[in-house]
């Protein structure tokens, strides 16, 4: 498995000049490539506190070998599908209340 995941984590054929490089970092990968086990940590970590400040996310990228930005990244992403999940929720919770309302009202 692990041989497969290095090849997985091959890099990208070229840098922001255009030239063609090879880059090793786990991070030079599009977010969505993100490893099962750097996942589940993310995951882990986000359940238990959504807004990490500066010194969380390094230790985070460290932890998961990923680059901070890449930590921040995902860090934005997920709280904008949890909020949206959040405000759904909400929404059906009032649009329920609202009809239980009005059946009792006739």
């Amino acid at each position: 498995m692990k041989a497969q995941d290095d090849k997985m984590i091959q890099t990208l054929p070229w840098n922001s000049e255009g030239n063609t490089s090879q880059r090793s970092s786990v991070s030079s990968l599009a977010p969505e490539h993100f490893s099962v086990e750097q996942l589940n940590k993310l995951e882990s970590r986000f359940t238990h506190q959504k807004w990490p400040d500066r010194e969380g996310l390094i230790i985070i990228a460290m932890e998961c070998n990923l680059l901070v930005e890449d930590v921040e990244l995902w860090f934005r992403t997920r709280r904008e599908k949890w909020l949206q999940r959040v405000t759904d929720a909400i929404t059906l919770a009032k649009d329920a209340l609202t009809e239980h309302s009005s059946n009792n009202l006739n």
